[in-house]
């Protein structure tokens, strides 16, 4: 009990809600409820009678509060390289920021205007070797290639504007994206807080007891759900098609889940794929690396990692 009062209890030396009846037992004293009304807890009763956030509502909670974490990671690595990208285009000399920028920053009329740019100067090299400088037809040369490279500016300055534009937005939806992390994270925080105060004797609080079959188990700080025959599920997050626990089976491995989670998205990064396991005794978590790529589409099973009860199978978004 004294391990069950210090995940519950401000202070576990001055319990308010776990108490001692001396020579009965023990007693739930839940918020709100006098001293008068309190009965010894009875923890069939509790779990019926005492308002909880259901399964379901704690489930979405969670996995939202992780697509929101993977979704921000996403932006801000693009945040990253988009910066870095620009600082690169304007460290070379201004000869070579038309080939930093087609490299830099994909463009078909860039490109095109590129091509143009050298059709120009090698008409007008070749003219200047037959023709005088005031020959009409070099002139014209001189004109084209003087417009294209107007046309070459102009664009240029359209390119980095739109870039400078998508880094602005990018930097708002990352504040954002942490505000909506910050909510979620509270919410989740505040609904397993809720239901610690009447899910100590249905199960395990951290690993101190036997979690019935089928029951779901809230600490202060963590969710945990078990299946019908006890057993902690694999969560597969990320870029699948179904986020969400999967009933682990003895010899799945992390292509087995990722395939039960109705297999990779679209923006799925197979090669960068992981499992992360924790260590419940000395609370640690370790990232296996997989590349599901080479298991999934390459049909080499041998590559692929046996899964635990409890592991989260990741699988990152590609970038494009």
């Amino acid at each position: 009990m004294a391990g069950l009062r210090a995940k519950i209890e401000l202070d576990p030396e001055q319990p308010r809600f776990l108490k001692t009846v001396h020579g009965v037992g023990y007693k739930m004293e839940l918020p709100g409820k006098t001293k008068g009304n309190t009965r010894l807890a009875n923890p069939a009763r509790q779990h019926a009678s005492t308002p909880r956030v259901s399964d379901e509502e704690l489930k979405l909670v969670a996995v939202k509060l992780q697509a929101l974490r993977d979704h921000l990671a996403s932006v801000e690595k693009r945040l990253l390289e988009g910066q870095d990208a620009l600082t690169r285009y304007q460290s070379v000399p201004s000869s070579l920021r038309l080939s930093q920028a087609i490299a830099q920053f994909p463009d078909s009329n860039l490109s095109k205007l590129q091509d143009q740019k050298f059709d120009a100067e090698q008409r007008l090299a070749a003219l200047s070797t037959d023709f005088g400088d005031n020959h009409p037809d070099r002139i014209r040369a001189q004109t084209v290639l003087k417009t294209v490279l107007n046309q070459i500016h102009e664009r240029l300055d359209e390119v980095l504007i739109s870039r400078q534009r998508l880094l602005e937005a990018d930097a708002r939806r990352r504040n954002q994206l942490q505000e909506e992390i910050l909510q979620s994270a509270h919410q989740l925080e505040k609904s397993t807080r809720k239901n610690a105060a009447t899910a100590t004797f249905y199960g395990e609080v951290q690993g101190m007891v036997k979690v019935p079959p089928g029951e779901r188990v809230i600490s202060p700080n963590a969710v945990l759900y078990t299946d019908a025959l006890g057993e902690r599920p694999v969560m597969v997050l990320g870029h699948v098609v179904r986020r969400g626990p999967i009933p682990f089976k003895e010899g799945m491995t992390a292509g087995d889940a990722v395939a039960a989670a109705g297999g990779p998205d679209k923006m799925a990064k197979l090669q960068g794929a992981r499992i992360d396991r924790l260590n419940r005794t000395s609370n640690q978590t370790t990232n296996l690396p997989v590349n599901l790529d080479s298991v999934i589409v390459g049909g080499r099973r041998e590559q692929d990692v046996l899964l635990q009860p409890g592991d989260n199978v990741f699988v990152p978004e590609r970038v494009l």
